[in-house]
């Protein structure tokens, strides 16, 4: 197995589009979340909150497939988001087989879960004093 290859192919079939609602950063993921993107997906959450953003929305709405390092992938954005920008992170739109892997694997213990955008925006607006 050509391990280039594979992360090239990873790499192709993913993408993270950002949109901004009510001053939160909206990253729309799409395609296969592996590790390798989970770290691109880091990159540019990271430079969202380097730019004032710290409240990240990650809607997996597009995203069918996830696999184990990139769940991880998800708890370290979460700690670094946490620690580095005093901002959070919340979950969007998983199938329930990735919010079982997510469940399983304590995602949930380092960012938090909405069913979709607009509760997820509803959840940040609730920590406003």
């Amino acid at each position: 197995m050509n391990t280039t290859n594979s992360a090239a192919n990873s790499a192709a079939n993913f993408s993270c589009q950002v949109r901004y609602s009510e001053g939160i950063a909206v990253l729309v993921i799409s395609g296969y979340f592996s590790g390798a993107n989970g770290e691109l997906l880091a990159v540019r959450a990271i430079k969202e909150a380097e730019q004032g953003y710290k409240r990240l929305i990650l809607d997996f709405s597009d995203c069918r497939l996830t696999n184990s390092p990139g769940i991880v992938s998800l708890i370290n954005l979460g700690i670094r988001i946490k620690e580095d920008f005093g901002g959070g992170v919340v979950i969007c739109q998983l199938d329930p087989v990735q919010w079982k892997a997510c469940d399983m694997s304590s995602v949930f213990e380092f960012v938090e879960y909405a069913p979709n955008v607009e509760q997820a925006i509803r959840f940040f607006r609730s920590l406003e004093p």
